[in-house]
């Protein structure tokens, strides 16, 4: 069999434990803590808790063990039991070096006043902390929702606070209220979880540490005076009871029946107290063999846990290489993308350099005149009227005389001496445009054609437009 081996103390999950008298709301608190039932609650003044329970849970973003334990005015089980089950689970969360963060502490606004069960158990409470712990304590009202007046309320807290709880809150313990819902408690356990560091109470560094046997522990010694003090009652009870046994030998049946049921009463609980006592004593010192139950599920809660922690450790990490990856893709795109800009910079100031507006335009202008100049010799060379017109050329034909609807109606038009000037001109700019063009249109992606950017563009139209105008004759470019 593999024993189970405890966690390290720095990765650890914390606990909290939480106490009160039965009904204070303890199961309650717990299930709003953890934001579902992990525990049965009571609709009573009957415990439901009837032994400690260690119920993992997830306050905000912080992995914590809470700790149910049973009130020591429990229904059921003696208070000697249920303090031996607490120093029992107390002392292997301490041997394992888990850390405890802090004690809530459960008390109804609803009652009227302090009972000798509430002093009793408060005086026990106060015996397991220590002095030195209570500032990890966090003494809570609960029930405010069933007062009819939040005044009286205020005023039982202010006369707890001045009172039964002014020792504790003088050593650095904090008062709070639960208000029944899951963000209250969760403020309520923030309040501890914030805490640097674990506490180590009174009773823990007693039993691991000094090895104390309960019942010499102030704790113990406590609840073993209390044992005491019943059983002392009760041999005084079942003294006085055989007494009156002995005074009533000539009695009725039915009072020597009586008499007899109360003095087996007595012995019982007297029995009872003495049991509870032995109980006590019986628990000498804490140890991993006496006490292995404890020690394996708190490792067992921690081990689970701490691997759900590693888990969700792993899948964060992953997240933040990918996150840096795409991060890093996007730095180098930038880059790609800030040096293609620099280059097109560049290319767009070399190409201005080259080609500025003004040069072309002079250029146009030189190509136009030595166009007017060579039409003028080929009409003194030849006749266009006898040229050969094509029919299939007649959409371009109209580019230049915008009026030709056919070929004979262009063929008129040249009886002019003016218009066929004008046609010869036209024709020859529109052929030498469309050529132009039409190669930088048609093959962009060529070496030596240099894609510009609108605004060039924009010029170079503006300049085909002012070509176009020049004499009415110049053409229409094809797209």
């Amino acid at each position: 069999m593999t024993t189970a081996q405890p966690p390290n103390g720095a990765d650890a999950t914390p606990m909290i434990m939480v106490v009160g008298l039965t009904g204070s709301g303890k199961s309650y608190f717990i299930n709003q803590l953890a934001g579902r039932e992990v525990v049965q609650e009571g609709d009573s003044m009957k415990s439901c808790t009837q032994s400690c329970k260690l119920i993992p849970a997830e306050v905000g973003r912080t992995k914590v063990l809470l700790l149910d334990t049973p009130g020591f005015d429990d229904t059921v089980r003696p208070d000697a039991e249920i303090l031996g089950e607490i120093a029992r689970i107390l002392a292997a969360q301490h041997a394992l070096g888990v850390p405890l963060k802090g004690v809530v502490y459960l008390h109804r606004i609803t009652d009227m006043r302090m009972t000798g069960s509430a002093v009793a158990t408060l005086n026990v409470f106060r015996a397991i902390c220590g002095d030195a712990a209570l500032a990890c304590v966090l003494l809570v009202t609960t029930r405010w929702a069933d007062l009819a007046d939040e005044a009286m309320g205020a005023r039982r807290e202010k006369e707890l606070r001045d009172g039964f709880w002014a020792y504790m809150l003088a050593r650095g313990s904090k008062i709070g209220r639960f208000h029944g819902d899951a963000p209250s408690a969760v403020a309520l356990a923030s309040q501890l979880l914030v805490r640097d560091e674990g506490v180590v109470l009174r009773l823990q560094q007693e039993l691991v540490d000094d090895g104390t046997p309960l019942h010499e522990t102030a704790a113990g010694a406590l609840v073993d005076a209390g044992l005491e003090a019943a059983k002392a009652r009760h041999r005084e009870e079942l003294a006085d009871v055989e007494a009156l046994k002995r005074e009533l030998v000539e009695s009725d049946g039915v009072m020597k029946s009586r008499i007899q049921k109360d003095c087996v009463r007595g012995q019982q609980r007297l029995r009872t107290a003495e049991m509870q006592q032995a109980k006590t004593m019986a628990f000498r010192t804490w140890s991993t063999h006496k006490h292995g139950n404890e020690y394996t599920e708190l490792v067992s809660y921690n081990m689970a846990l701490q691997q759900q922690l590693r888990k969700v450790k792993e899948q964060l990490d992953a997240q933040r290489d990918e996150v840096k990856r795409l991060t890093d893709e996007n730095i180098s795109m930038k880059r790609a993308a800030d040096k293609l800009h620099v280059s097109m910079s560049r290319k767009d100031d070399l190409f201005a350099e080259q080609l500025p507006d003004d040069r072309i335009l002079g250029s146009i202008v030189t190509l136009f005149g030595q166009i007017k100049g060579w039409s003028t010799h080929f009409l003194k060379a030849g006749d266009v009227g006898q040229a050969k017109l094509k029919e299939e050329d007649l959409v371009h034909y109209r580019a230049v005389f915008p009026g030709a609807r056919s070929l004979e109606s262009l063929q008129e038009q040249f009886q002019d001496k003016k218009r066929r000037r004008l046609f010869v001109r036209g024709w020859t700019a529109y052929v030498i445009c469309d050529a132009v063009f039409s190669a930088s249109r048609h093959k962009p992606h060529t070496r030596d054609v240099e894609v510009t950017d609108a605004s060039t563009v924009e010029r170079i139209l503006a300049l085909e437009g002012m070509m176009r105008s020049m004499g009415k004759c110049l053409p229409h470019l094809r797209q």
